[in-house]
Order: C-alpha cells, then structure tokens, then sequence
C-alpha cells in the first residue's frame, strides 16, 4: 500500500518539489494507495469541549535507556547525570542500585540491596480545574519469599505543596505483583514519592506504570486530559494520538485520482496484459492509462485498498519503456507550515 501524503506544523512559507522513480523489471507490481486513514480519523470522534475521565500524568518509564539512575553504590548509570525533569532521586546513594531496569523487555523501576532507604520522586503535576483524581502503580518484587520486616516499599502523595501522606505500604514480602489505587484530594499540584529499603541483592523492589486520572476536559476526546495535551486540535492529523508531541496538519495529499498534479516522464500505458504503467482502479471506474482503452489483464487483486493506486509491472518493455518511470510533483505549496516536514510513502508489491 503506498500513499503520498506531506505533514508539517506551522508557520513556514514557499513551495517544495517531490519525486517518485519506479523501475519495475520483473513480474512485480508497486502502487500507491490513495486511502487516507488519517484524515478519515479526523473527521469522526470530534467532541469539543468534553468532559470526563482522563489521564493528567502517566510514567511507564519506557523513554529511558536500561540501567538509568543510580547505579552500584549509588553511582550514576546509564545516562542519569541527575538533571532528570520528569522524576528526581534522593535519600541513601550508598545502596547498590535505584533505576530504571529492563525486565522481559518492560522498562520499570527497580531498588536492589539498597540497605539505606532510597528516594524517587515524581514531578510536581499540575491539577488546578480537575476533580475525582485517582491514583494507580504497579508494584512487584524480584523474588516472593526474601523480603524481611525491615524492607519495605512506601508510596506517598504531596498535596498542593504540603507535606508527604501515605498511600500504600508493604513490609515483608507481596504475595505477587500488584496494582495499588487510591483516590487523591488536591486543588492545584500533586507529586508522589516512593520510599524503598531492602538488604540484599535478591531483595528487589520494583514499581511501574504510574498514572493520575482526573475528570476534566478532554476537548480532542483521546483520553489526555488538555492540560497535558500537546494536541488538542481536531482538525489535526493527529490528534488522537496520545504520544503526540505537537499537532500536524496535511500539506499536500496525492489520491490519484488523475493526473493533475504531476507531471511524468513517459506516458502511462498498457499492452493489455503484464506491461503497464499508470493509474488503476479496482472497480474500473476511473483508470487513466493515458488514453489506453481497458485495463491490463494481468493486474492482481489488491486486497483492502480503496480508491486508485500507481501500477507498474515489466516498464523496460514496449509500450512501456520507463527506466524508470518518474512523477514528479512541483511548487506544492507549503505556506503557513513550518520548516519541520514529515514526507510519508508507503510501497508495496505482489
């Protein structure tokens, strides 16, 4: 499957040109389809202004590298030069390890032989408009049958500023891995810390998959709540993309359906058969082999492609004689966008 699409942010004027060569010389067929998935999703699911529950911060801990926080003996590891934003370490760095680990190719954060108690705390969250806030972690250990008495993992909130309360407490060991949830109460920030001690190295503390949620508004309806939202534009490509870092628009879009926006160095043709280059339907409605009446024989079955498609199969051979063949898009408008643009091509054969 193979579509032209060009995305950019804003605000950035002029015009760019586009290129797509294809040489086809054995019993292959490259096309491009003109379904645009994206912007269909735009189109659907729109609610401005909604309300309800949403998440207002999240840390699953999969953005850092393996080994990233405080290594053997509290030496930094991986990275962790302790300029984190997102999180900060304190108490006992003489312990052994307090970092992000990866296990069963899951990042989380892990606390091993840390005879101190270790400190990991979150950064402060905005909450100021929300309400129903609800908190969740993931807690686990390494091993179910070491922790002593005087291990424990502790999970704290601090509210708008204030002090530390308590929300979850384990001594001794879990009797297996375990989601802890409590309702919080604040008006403006929250935070939430973890406080970890164990004695040896199998004692192995481990925590995941933070996450506040709040009822607030929600104005692109992708489950962030709007004031963690990098995108809440619905006319955007991607607003429903949690992860979305800025909101992005289409530029240019080719749906081949004629060629009007592209010139080529060969005409399309077919002999009826296995030689072809142009512009294909699967309904027969709206091909363009410039001129060329019915369609090649020898086109398969493109299954789950809507609209037209580029096709192209044995184009060293009369009357096609493309090497290769070449579109060619020229001065596509690209004002109001900014320099920063994503050019996407899918291609496929059978």
């Amino acid at each position: 499957m193979f579509f032209l699409v060009l995305l950019g942010a804003t605000a950035f004027t002029g015009s760019l040109q586009a290129r797509v060569a294809l040489n086809d010389f054995g019993n292959r067929d490259v096309h491009i389809d003109s379904d645009r998935t994206s912007s269909s999703a735009v189109a659907s699911g729109n609610n401005q202004n909604a309300a309800g529950t949403c998440t207002a911060y999240s840390e699953d801990f999969e953005s850092y590298p393996d080994n990233y926080g405080w290594g053997n003996n509290g030496a930094n590891s991986g990275g962790f030069d302790g300029t984190e934003t997102n999180w900060s370490l304190s108490g006992d760095d003489n312990g052994d390890y307090w970092y992000v680990n990866t296990v069963s190719g899951n990042n989380l954060f892990e606390g091993k032989d840390l005879d101190g108690e270790s400190v990991w705390t979150s950064k402060s969250i905005s909450v100021s408009g929300m309400s129903d806030l609800a908190f969740s972690i993931d807690v686990s250990q390494y091993s179910y049958s070491v922790m002593e008495s005087a291990d424990y993992i502790r999970v704290y909130v601090i509210a708008d500023g204030g002090s530390e309360s308590l929300l979850f407490e384990q001594t001794n060991d879990l009797s297996s891995a375990t989601t802890w949830s409590s309702s919080v109460s604040a008006t403006s920030t929250v935070q939430f810390r973890v406080r970890a001690k164990s004695s040896s190295n199998d004692e192995r503390w481990r925590f995941d998959n933070l996450e506040l949620t709040a009822n607030t508004t929600d104005v692109d309806s992708d489950g962030l709540c709007d004031v963690i939202d990098d995108c809440t534009d619905t006319s955007a490509l991607n607003y429903a993309d949690a992860a979305a870092t800025e909101c992005l628009y289409e530029a240019f879009h080719e749906p081949f359906d004629d060629d009007s926006q592209f010139s080529k160095n060969v005409s399309f043709s077919h002999d009826g058969n296995a030689d072809y280059w142009g512009i294909w339907d699967n309904d027969g409605s709206s091909d363009d082999f410039d001129g060329n009446s019915g369609e090649p024989s020898s086109i398969p079955t493109f299954g789950g492609i809507e609209g037209n498609i580029l096709v192209g199969e044995d184009m060293n051979a009369a009357p096609v004689v493309a090497n290769p063949g070449i579109l060619t898009w020229s001065n596509i408008d690209i004002s109001g966008f900014d320099a920063d643009l994503t050019f996407e091509i899918d291609i496929a054969e059978s």
